[in-house]
């Protein structure tokens, strides 16, 4: 009788392990896929490419507008390696002072990758 009823006690505990073994398995999986899918809602927005390459244009014409003598607004889109950017430049002035942003986007999404800001004092 006392054999039967160890048998019985070690029975129960391995059922219980396994139940706690197959809970602790749906907590992992639901914590791992809810990570999976921010992470991959966050990061896959916009490749490394794409920011490098919209930093480098917006840095590009934030040069070339603040050594032009006058001030001028412009949208264009420019081809980079089979994609198209749409780097826009507006410019607000506040007396003496204007104010430059330049902003670059994908032309298929029209999100914006970057915004560059800058001020430029004209006497």
């Amino acid at each position: 009788m006392t054999i039967e009823m160890n048998m019985l006690k070690a029975g129960d505990i391995r059922g219980l392990t396994i139940m706690e073994v197959l809970m602790a398995g749906v907590i992992f999986m639901t914590g791992f896929t809810t990570l999976s899918f921010l992470l991959s809602e966050t990061l896959g927005r916009y490749s490394a490419g794409d920011q490098t390459t919209a930093a480098n244009l917006a840095r590009q014409y934030m040069e070339e507008t603040l050594a032009a003598g006058d001030l001028a607004e412009f949208d264009r889109v420019i081809r980079y390696s089979g994609v198209a950017y749409r780097v826009v430049c507006r410019i607000e002035s506040i007396g003496p002072l204007s104010i430059i942003e330049i902003s670059v986007s994908r032309e298929k999404t029209g999100e914006i990758l970057i915004e560059l800001y800058n001020e430029k004092y004209q006497p």
